[in-house]
């Protein structure tokens, strides 16, 4: 299987980068400290919603460490697509759009789980000078040909997914998303930067890659910080041993070391949805065969999905 291993480090967006959407944060009232809540009565604070775990909620802060009068329910719809969770969406009735400032370079962006979306589009600029235009990519059912036989008479295949690399480089890029489609929704929107190992000749992955999904009626908040879960997500985990030129070993080792506790985005292939992961490294372990050739034996643990 050629093209090694790419891995896309996601930049954690803050409220500062994000500057435009026409997505409303109204899901509820914004927490008041003069506020008596009822039990399961809830508001927004931080992007967050919560849930109040009493009733006679009052002057207690949702964020404050320790507190057990608040459990945190998700994030605002507004915010839920930059959450890196694949148990929430962010959904709109119909456009939407974002506009990011990361204030660094930015080479790859990725979309996950789109659903009633029509087309993508994403644009890059410099300032004002729209520097890279992508086009309205189709999402949804496609078929796997542009000729009138095979959308006619298939097949056809879902895109729900897409992945947007090389971007070019600006040192403060602006990042404009727009997404077209009815009753529409999205997983995960990423701003990431790529590194790959093991895309050189006499590298690569070696055997295939074995893959199983587990369905889970919980999920621990110290894997994925997924505070509530619905019955019957899905795991997805990933293995596989990826061959590399020993002169890279220390190189991969230390990207383990700096991103091992972060969730990234791994694309195996490009072939299969199945070979493109979110989610952690959890197992990772190499076999030095001498100053030429090694191998590193991969687990990767998909977050989970509904």
């Amino acid at each position: 299987m050629n093209g090694g291993l790419r891995i896309s480090v996601p930049v954690k967006i803050t409220e500062a980068m994000l500057s435009g959407t026409d997505v409303p944060e109204a899901d509820y009232a914004t927490w008041a400290s003069g506020t008596t809540y009822a039990i399961k009565a809830r508001c927004i604070k931080g992007h967050v919603i919560w849930e109040s775990l009493k009733d006679s909620n009052t002057g207690n802060d949702p964020e404050a460490a320790g507190s057990g009068w608040w459990t945190k329910v998700s994030a605002t719809n507004r915010w839920r697509l930059f959450d890196l969770e694949q148990v929430t969406r962010t959904s709109s009735p119909g456009n939407m759009f974002y506009e990011l400032e990361p204030g660094a370079p930015i080479d790859s962006v990725h979309i996950l789980g789109m659903d009633n979306v029509d087309s993508a589009q994403v644009r890059i600029y410099d300032g004002a000078t729209l520097v890279k235009d992508f086009g309205q990519n189709a999402a949804g059912l496609l078929p796997t040909a542009s000729d009138w036989w095979a959308y006619c008479y298939g097949p056809w295949t879902l895109s729900d997914q897409q992945h947007y690399r090389g971007l070019p480089y600006i040192v403060d890029p602006k990042i404009r998303v727009d997404f077209a489609g009815s009753s529409q929704s999205v997983q995960v929107l990423i701003l990431g930067n790529d590194t790959t190992f093991g895309n050189e000749i006499g590298e690569g992955v070696l055997g295939g890659v074995r893959f199983r999904s587990d369905q889970v009626v919980a999920f621990s908040d110290e894997n994925f910080n997924i505070p509530t879960m619905e019955t019957g997500a899905l795991v997805d985990t990933v293995t596989f041993t990826l061959q590399i030129k020993s002169s890279k070993v220390d190189e991969l080792r230390d990207f383990h070391k700096d991103n091992a506790r972060k969730v990234c985005f791994f694309t195996i292939s490009d072939r299969w949805r199945t070979t493109q992961v979110l989610g952690k490294i959890t197992s990772f372990e190499a076999l030095l065969h001498g100053p030429t050739i090694s191998e590193f034996a991969f687990e990767i643990r998909g977050v989970p999905q509904q």
